[in-house]
């Protein structure tokens, strides 16, 4: 079974099945669904696109058989790395569905406030930081080439969220806007928050995560409210904690 979810889940699933029953799998595909039976497709086919490897990093036949059912929905990439791929993906989130979604705006004006695009660089730094500490190492994702992909750190992270970004489309909600609007818990406890702690335990700084995680818990908790508003006082805890 591939574990299509965001974060780092496979060791958790793998626990649960067994090793032999698990293929890494790293998703990009916008979507929204509020009403039962209803699913609103917001990336195309050509937008989408999955990441696909054993845990042991083996090219296996069951691998290529995902990948010749996968590419009837969207692009494939076959990975020897599918940890590196899969964080990856989590630093992209970072940048994006971690602040974006305590904001309960669309993308397009998440992503244009003033400052947003700092915030977002320094997430992604943040995260590629605790990432290379606990031995990942980046792969290209959402479809684009190794060429694509290179360069210096900062110019890689921009061309991860400019594409996922792209993908999505200008007009989606992240899915951390979702789940707040129907009263459930968020991912970012897996992906902001995941950094925040694993970062705590090398001693590598993350205030930018942090602040993220920590505010997605205060929505949790009652304590406030999904809004636009909360970008001042992310900013306010980025410098505490900085």
């Amino acid at each position: 079974m591939p574990g299509v979810q965001n974060s780092m889940n496979d060791d958790t699933i793998a626990s649960i099945v067994g090793r032999e029953r698990v293929v890494g799998c790293s998703l990009e595909l916008s979507a929204e669904i509020f009403t039962p039976g209803i699913v609103q497709r917001n990336t195309s086919r050509t937008g989408t696109w999955f990441g696909l490897g054993e845990l042991d990093g083996k090219l296996t036949k069951r691998v290529y058989e995902l990948e010749a059912l996968f590419r009837n929905i969207g692009k494939v990439t076959v990975t020897s790395n599918i940890y590196g791929t899969k964080w990856t993906k989590l630093i992209a989130n970072t940048m994006t569905m971690g602040p974006f979604g305590l904001l309960g705006l669309k993308n397009w004006e998440a992503a244009e406030l003033p400052g947003m695009f700092e915030i977002s660089v320094r997430l992604g730094r943040e995260s590629v930081a605790v990432g290379q500490a606990l031995g990942y190492r980046m792969e290209p994702v959402f479809g684009l080439l190794a060429d694509e992909f290179a360069g210096a750190t900062d110019e890689v992270l921009i061309t991860a969220m400019k594409t996922l970004l792209g993908h999505v489309g200008r007009n989606s909600r992240t899915a951390v806007v979702h789940d707040n609007l129907k009263g459930r818990r968020t991912e970012l406890e897996y992906i902001s928050g995941l950094v925040a702690r694993k970062g705590a335990e090398l001693g590598i700084p993350t205030p930018c995560n942090t602040a993220v995680a920590e505010i997605d818990r205060e929505i949790h908790q009652g304590k406030r409210r999904m809004d636009a508003s909360n970008f001042e006082h992310l900013k306010a805890l980025i410098a505490r904690y900085s």
